[in-house]
């Protein structure tokens, strides 16, 4: 009867832990969902600025013989706003790669607490649920860095077009890129800030 009692008394630890970790994984996919989502919210508003930027340099372009300095006035405000906008999403990106690299780890406590109860069905779907978390969350990375490459690839042709009459935007842009690799570097090094 004792050793009943015992093994009733294992089972609900068992229990116990199995729900919790239950519980983990289930916040965790939360996590993951709400970081996808706000990736993709981002990732809509840069399309957005980038057409955004597309439409004010055209507009830059046909009105330039017209007048060069108001052209240059214009350009300069615009200038700043996209500084600041991109400024803005890169910020934004920032927290995303650390919500992402959370819950990455977040993801790999989970799989080492599992790992040390038994049960081999549960932990296979697990684990596929953690590849498939992951493996979206690097894609969506990659489609940012892909979009930002395409993006300064673009503007520099435009920029070697018109090199003479835009100085100023070629210089503002390799800010924009400096501070960009910069805070890239950083993050992807891990660096505290």
């Amino acid at each position: 009867m004792q050793q009943i009692h015992e093994e009733l008394l294992r089972l609900q630890e068992q229990l116990t832990l199995l729900d919790r970790a239950v519980k983990q994984i289930t916040r965790a996919e939360e996590i993951a969902t709400a970081v996808v989502q706000a990736t993709a919210t981002i990732q809509q508003e840069y399309v957005l600025q980038i057409h955004n930027i597309s439409e004010s340099y055209q507009t830059h372009l046909q009105n330039f013989t017209a007048s060069y300095q108001s052209q240059v006035e214009n350009f300069q405000k615009t200038s700043e706003h996209t500084l600041a906008t991109y400024t803005t999403a890169i910020q934004e990106m920032s927290t995303l790669v650390n919500q992402a690299q959370n819950v990455s780890e977040k993801i790999q406590q989970l799989v080492e607490f599992i790992d040390k109860i038994n049960f081999p069905l549960r932990l296979d779907k697990l684990d596929l649920t953690v590849s498939a978390i992951n493996q979206g969350v690097q894609n969506i990375l990659m489609r940012i860095e892909t979009s930002e490459r395409n993006l300064r690839e673009e503007i520099k042709r435009e920029v070697g077009k018109h090199s003479q009459e835009f100085k100023l935007m070629k210089g503002l842009l390799w800010l924009v890129t400096l501070l960009s690799a910069g805070i890239l570097i950083i993050l992807f090094l891990g660096l505290p800030r």
